[in-house]
């Protein structure tokens, strides 16, 4: 990708929706086998934080080891949703069988309630990644503590919430997931209050998965924890560090990011015939794709708001001074270690784990193998290997030796837009070609070879080309503003 000028506003709309395209199909990727939890997100925020450095990182706050810690920052804050996306529909799932019934059990319940949950559990979805964002174009340059201060605050409160006032929260927004859990405690044999057991068996998921609606009650204690533990940050931004881009990144990125999980949810609701959408006959392609494009939707909101605020930020902030060859961290060791250990595992670990377990789904789902998850990983762990041989001469020689403040001979925004494409069409090889949708089906078992088949697969392919189609675009200013 060549310089780009940020003071064209044909780029910057390139540059938002590169946002969507991007992290909508990232987001559909990383609720994939292989992808995952924690580890998709780590991917997906490593796309996102490549597409901002490569608009945005001539910038002289836009330091290398930022690019690693926007990934990590992104992947913190995995938070659970499972049960919490049905009840904009009107009902609540038991998850597990009452005692002497063999289906689960669907308790009406206010919709009203369930959008409430579902905005609150969006806010919290990247709360870190949105404060990382609004600190890197801010005017003030922040250290690696600042960052770690950021981190400690959202956790510290988090858990504090989690043992105090979520519960009394959650009881009067939502009653029903109290009443419901207490329910499914004496149901399970188990005389004790809700906030009692939480508290004993504290964000203990395993344990409460057995529990008639505990699943559902330890959710909505997290993500009530999360969102306030989401404005601690905001107001730690505004009050102790001074700096309002920063507060105000918080407040639309995680604003922008319950509004896409909301709205998004749609899809899965839309066949329920309860609820909002009650009397509404959903058309035949959702049938089977409502989950994932709602993963699709979701992601894409959320891309689009995070490159829309800084499309929207003024020149002062967005642009800023040219690149300065400073590091983040001045000590050459310490540089050194964090640099090396961060980029292994996000641009090694990461992807390779996702390669590696996707590739012996193929052998788990023909019977050669029991389990995908032990030689996936030891694929992984070689891979890894090889790649921190490769790349160790370089962050010793540029680190060590030269006190660079980069491990490679390039800039960040040179990195990035080097990088980006690559991660971006290693993740498509890995979804479109390894696991479920496998190439090789095409060959082994022609029946069940889907890669043209169904709505989520064809707009994947389409986020995918398109995404191509404008980082092309991005190449060519005056075509990109035409």
């Amino acid at each position: 990708m060549s310089i780009i000028k940020l003071n064209k506003k044909g780029e910057k709309i390139i540059s938002v929706i590169l946002g969507a395209l991007i992290t909508g199909f990232m987001w559909r990727c990383r609720g994939s086998h292989g992808f995952g939890s924690s580890w998709g997100l780590f991917a997906v925020g490593t796309t996102l934080t490549l597409l901002i450095f490569a608009f945005y990182g001539n910038k002289s706050t836009m330091k290398f080891e930022l690019i690693p810690l926007g990934a990590l920052m992104f992947g913190a804050t995995v938070t659970g949703w499972g049960t919490v996306n049905g009840q904009m529909a009107g009902v609540l799932s038991s998850q597990i069988p009452l005692a002497g019934q063999t289906e689960v059990t669907l308790t009406p319940v206010s919709p009203y309630k369930g959008l409430i949950m579902m905005l609150i559990m969006g806010f919290t979805l990247v709360p870190l990644f949105a404060a990382f964002v609004g600190m890197l174009f801010s005017k003030k340059e922040y250290k690696l503590y600042h960052f770690v201060i950021i981190v400690a605050v959202f956790f510290a409160v988090s858990y504090l919430c989690r043992a105090t006032v979520s519960h009394n929260i959650l009881n009067a927004i939502h009653p029903d997931a109290v009443s419901c859990f207490k329910a499914g405690l004496l149901d399970a044999g188990k005389d004790s209050e809700p906030v009692t057991a939480y508290l004993k068996h504290f964000s203990n998921m395993s344990w409460a998965k057995k529990i008639p609606y505990g699943r559902n009650y330890f959710m909505c204690i997290e993500n009530i924890s999360n969102c306030i533990a989401a404005i601690a940050v905001s107001l730690t931004a505004l009050i102790a560090f001074k700096d309002v881009p920063a507060f105000s990144a918080c407040l639309f990125i995680n604003t922008g990011a319950a509004v896409s999980v909301t709205v998004s949810d749609i899809f899965l609701i839309i066949d329920k015939n309860t609820g909002f959408l009650a009397n509404i006959t959903p058309p035949e392609w959702l049938e089977s794709g409502s989950w994932s494009m709602w993963e699709i939707g979701t992601g894409f909101g959320i891309g689009l708001f995070t490159m829309l605020f800084i499309a929207i930020l003024p020149g002062s902030l967005s642009g800023g001074k040219t690149y300065k060859g400073e590091p983040l961290i001045p000590g050459k060791v310490f540089r050194f270690i964090y640099d090396y250990l961060a980029f292994i595992f996000v641009f090694a670990v990461v992807p390779f784990r996702t390669f590696g377990l996707r590739f012996f789904t193929i052998l788990e789902d023909r019977g050669a193998i029991k389990d995908d998850e032990v030689l996936g990983s030891a694929v992984c762990a070689v891979l890894t290997l090889i790649m921190a041989i490769i790349v160790f001469g370089s962050f010793k020689k540029n680190i060590l030796d030269k006190n660079m403040p980069v491990p490679f001979k390039v800039k960040p925004v040179e990195f990035a837009r080097t990088a980006l494409p690559c991660c971006f069409a290693y993740s498509g090889i890995c979804y479109f070609l390894l696991g479920d949708m496998s190439l090789v089906k095409l060959f082994t078992k022609p029946e069940g070879f889907t890669l043209t088949d169904g709505v989520v697969v064809k707009t994947m392919l389409a986020l995918y080309v398109l995404t191509f189609v404008f980082l092309l675009l991005s190449k060519k200013p005056k075509k990109a503003k035409s």
